[in-house]
C-alpha cells in the first residue's frame, strides 16, 4: 500500500481546535493532522473525541490524519473506536509510543476487520522503538511511514534536543523506513522564533533520506514544502540523467561534468516523480 499523497509537511491541530483544523487546510501543509494525544490534556481527551465525531466530509479538504493515544491504553482503544464510528475516514492514522511490530499489526487488525481503509504511521520517539525501528518499518503493508519523536526520545535519553546528539536515532529511523519502501519523516523544529534553525534542521533531515517533517505553526509550512521540493536545478539535472540513460544502454556516463551510474539514475527519478505530484 504505497501513500499516494505528498508527506513533506504535517501540520498537527489538537482536536479540541477543529476550527483551527479547518483555517489550517489553506495553509499549504500537505497533511492536516488532528491530535488527540499530546495536544489534548489527560481530562479532556473523551471531549476531543466528541470533537473529532463531529467532523463531517464537507469540512475536510485534502488529506486528513489522525494522532491517537498509545495504543496500550485505554485513550488509545477509545481513539480508534471513534475513528470507526466517525463518518469521516481519515487518511492516515499515527500511532504513537511504537516500541515493537505488535503495536502496529494490533491497530492494523482492528482496521481490517472494520473494513478501513486508512494508512498508518509508526511515530517512533522511545530508546525501545528505535532499537526495533527495523523490525517496525516491515510490521505491515498498511505501514507508509515512519516518524522520528524527538521531544519524548530526548526526554527518555536524558538528552538536550539539539541536532548532533540526536543523528544517530534520526539516522536509525530513517534508515528502517527506507529499507522497508516507506516514507521518513521528521519531528518538529519547537522554536517558533527562528526559522533559519528551521530550514538548517529541515536540510540537514533531506540530507539524510527524510521526505518531510512536522510542523507546528503555519508560518513554519512554506519553509519546510521549500527544502523538501525539488529546486529548478535539481529538476534540470534530473531530466539531463533520464535523458541520458534513454541514449544508451545503461553503466557509467558523464552528466555535467560529473560521473553517473544506476543510483543516480533512481535518485533523478524520485525528483521527478516528487515534481510531477507537487
Amino acid at each position: 500500500m504505497k501513500a499516494t499523497y505528498l508527506s513533506r509537511t504535517l501540520m498537527v491541530t489538537s482536536a479540541l481546535k477543529i476550527d483551527r483544523f479547518e483555517k489550517g487546510q489553506h495553509s499549504g501543509a500537505d497533511i492536516n493532522l488532528i491530535d488527540l494525544e499530546d495536544a489534548v490534556p489527560a481530562a479532556d481527551k473523551q471531549l476531543a473525541r466528541e470533537e473529532l465525531a463531529k467532523l463531517r466530509p464537507e469540512q475536510v479538504h485534502g488529506t486528513l490524519g489522525v494522532r491517537i493515544n498509545s495504543v496500550h491504553t485505554r485513550d488509545g482503544l477509545a481513539d480508534l473506536l471513534t475513528i470507526l464510528d466517525s463518518e469521516v475516514e481519515p487518511d492516515l492514522v499515527v500511532v504513537p509510543k511504537v516500541e515493537s511490530p505488535q503495536h502496529i499489526r494490533l491497530v492494523d487488525e482492528i482496521l481490517t476487520k472494520a473494513d478501513r481503509s486508512c494508512h498508518l504511521w509508526a511515530l517512533i520517539e522511545t530508546p525501545r522503538g528505535v532499537a526495533d525501528a527495523m523490525a517496525i518499518g516491515a510490521a505491515s503493508p498498511r505501514l507508509t511511514a515512519l516518524t522520528f519523536g524527538l521531544a519524548d526520545f530526548a526526554a527518555e535519553m536524558g538528552a538536550t534536543l539539539a541536532w548532533d546528539g540526536m543523528l544517530s536515532a534520526r539516522v536509525q529511523v530513517v534508515m528502517a523506513a527506507r529499507a522497508s519502501g516507506l516514507v521518513a519523516v521528521d519531528a518538529p523544529t519547537f522554536d517558533l522564533s527562528d526559522n533559519k534553525m528551521l530550514e538548517l534542521e529541515a536540510r540537514k533531515a533531506a540530507d539524510i533520506g527524510y521526505s518531510g517533517k512536522i510542523v507546528v505553526h503555519p508560518q513554519q509550512i512554506a519553509v519546510v514544502n521549500d527544502v523538501f521540493s525539488p529546486s529548478p536545478d535539481a529538476v534540470e539535472w534530473a531530466r539531463d540523467v533520464v535523458r541520458s540513460f534513454e541514449q544508451t544502454d545503461g553503466g557509467i556516463r558523464v552528466v555535467d561534468g560529473s560521473m553517473v551510474g544506476p543510483p543516480f539514475l533512481r535518485k533523478a527519478l524520485a525528483i521527478l516523480e516528487l515534481q510531477e505530484r507537487r
